[in-house]
């Protein structure tokens, strides 16, 4: 999911009758990809640009989360479509990386914790656990 698109759809909610938005719930997606095939997408779309390779992690003991959501919702009540593909967006992205990189610009450790939600989760959950062994700080 492309962020214009993203924030195009917000403002199409912004913008829509209030009936048609109240109370609503819409799913922002560009399409439903497996994981790998999304994986496959994004390294093809960025080759050239900076080439991956493939590791994908098959071990035990990992939280994987798969879900099918569907964009009908949004499409068919505020007539919105998206104009930016996965490949496009991933490419886009790339390309900006690259150029930000090449001015001399630094990044962030991506391996961070910061930068993933279910070791965010994971961490949240550890540390309800330990404050009830503690009990209350204040």
């Amino acid at each position: 999911m492309d962020v214009r698109d993203v924030a195009r759809a917000h403002i199409a909610c912004l913008e829509a009758k209030v009936e048609d938005v109240k109370g609503e719930i819409f799913n922002i997606v560009y399409d439903n990809y497996p994981i790998l095939d999304l994986a496959h997408r994004v390294k093809e779309s960025i080759r050239g640009i900076k080439d991956v390779e493939d590791d994908v992690d098959y071990t035990g003991g990992r939280i994987d989360r798969s879900y099918k959501i569907s964009k009908d919702k949004i499409e068919e009540k505020l007539r919105f479509r998206y104009h930016v593909s996965v490949e496009n967006s991933a490419k886009n992205m790339a390309q900006n990386i690259k150029n930000f990189l090449d001015k001399g610009g630094k990044t962030s450790d991506l391996e961070d914790d910061f930068y993933y939600n279910i070791k965010w989760m994971e961490h949240l959950v550890d540390m309800e656990k330990r404050l009830k062994e503690i009990g209350n700080i204040f």
